[in-house]
């Protein structure tokens, strides 16, 4: 699994200024859901969706029904983080920016992450898990990473109030 450790540096140092700046942060808090299960949930939802799998996969709509109602289950979980939080700070991807790959197919292409080689379709992993709830969230740049790369946050709010990933985007 990639932990992604240049993004967190940079989440942490938005969570620091939060703090320096009044805003109370726990930095231990955790939704109750099984990230894997939603994350590849939401994966699944979004390639169903726009077809991402290069023409060859075919979703009947029966099919797609038991995923997607799973998600009011996941929103349920999420309004009970949400009940003890405004938003929450995630990261955009498991990554600073980088040259985009071009070889091979988008479930062919490899990506490092800290060093360890994996799977490109990991980059969906964050934007997947929050979507596969449809949560509102805004990405904002937030700094740059120790190669002067930009990087950013999404401010991930409950599910309707999206003003709140709006509203409560974290000082630059």
């Amino acid at each position: 699994a990639f932990e992604g450790g240049e993004q967190r540096v940079l989440c942490e140092g938005v969570a620091d200024r939060l703090a320096e700046a009044g805003a109370s942060v726990d930095r231990d808090a955790r939704p109750q859901l099984d990230f894997t299960e939603a994350w590849h949930a939401g994966c699944w939802l979004i390639a169903s969706a726009t077809h991402i799998s290069d023409g060859d996969h075919t979703v009947h709509h029966v099919d797609w029904l038991v995923p997607y109602r799973a998600r009011p289950r996941r929103r349920h979980r999420w309004a009970g983080f949400f009940a003890n939080f405004d938003v929450l700070l995630f990261p955009v991807t498991l990554t600073p920016a980088f040259v985009h790959h071009q070889q091979g197919t988008w479930t062919t292409r490899e990506i490092v992450v800290d060093g360890v080689t994996g799977p490109y379709l990991a980059l969906e992993a964050w934007p997947a898990f929050i979507g596969s709830a449809y949560l509102p969230s805004t990405s904002t740049p937030v700094g740059r990473h120790a190669a002067g790369l930009p990087g950013g946050v999404q401010v991930v709010a409950p599910f309707l109030p999206d003003y709140r990933a709006q509203r409560d985007a974290p000082p630059r």
